[in-house]
């Protein structure tokens, strides 16, 4: 998660806190995830997964007219609490 906010930057300059989980998912999620092929394309988590698709550990429900940062906070929140 800290790696994909380090690029929310280069390809979203304009971010800021205001940014919606909408915003963030059509301008830098659904971009990085799309692949040639189309038919190639997957879940940004299993690309990260090098191809693997992994079940998830955690459910996090979340609303996409929310401000991504209060979202990101939540999950560090709960990340943080669970160590």
């Amino acid at each position: 998660l800290l790696q994909f906010w380090e690029k929310i930057a280069e390809k979203m300059p304009h971010f800021d806190e205001t940014a919606t989980t909408h915003d963030v998912v059509r301008q830098v999620v659904i971009p990085m995830s799309k692949a040639e092929p189309p038919e190639a394309s997957c879940a940004y988590a299993t690309m990260l997964a090098g191809g693997n698709y992994r079940p998830p550990d955690v459910m996090v429900t979340h609303n996409w007219g929310n401000k991504f940062s209060h979202l990101l906070a939540a999950i560090f929140s709960e990340a943080m609490a669970h160590r």
